[in-house]
């Protein structure tokens, strides 16, 4: 069972939750995230609301969208830069934060074992397989 094995016992906090359902409410919420980041990289031929976006042309849509997914990464890591500018915020903000490794603000345990266990390689697979209105 995942949740003991990280020490978590029986019973999670308020409310009476168990670890275990504690957990796997979790570990959906990531999976929901990585899906939903995922489709949005393979899901370019779906139509998107242009007019609430005051977009007059499939070619600007098609500009902007390029424009924000090149910057998304298969895997939801944070990048350096992402790393970096957290630090930094957290510094100014917490002026005793400054030393502490950077790392330590980023909780990536989620997705570590999402990607361990072949969670995100397999929805990989999967959605660039399927065509585009399934994804």
């Amino acid at each position: 069972m995942r949740a003991s094995s990280r020490g978590l016992g029986s019973a999670a906090g308020a409310g009476g939750c168990s670890a275990e359902s504690y957990q796997r409410s979790a570990d959906r919420q990531v999976q929901e995230i990585v899906t939903a980041k995922r489709k949005t990289v393979t899901g370019r031929e779906e139509p998107f609301p242009m007019k609430r976006m005051k977009i007059e042309s499939m070619e600007e849509m098609e500009r902007q969208f390029d424009s924000i997914v090149k910057w998304l990464k298969p895997k939801p890591y944070p990048t350096p830069r992402a790393i970096a500018n957290s630090y930094e915020i957290a510094t100014i903000e917490y002026p005793d934060a400054r030393g502490l490794n950077p790392l330590s603000l980023w909780d990536l345990h989620w997705v570590k074992e999402l990607d361990d266990e072949g969670f995100i390689d397999g929805l990989i697979r999967n959605l660039e397989k399927a065509p585009a209105k399934e994804r």
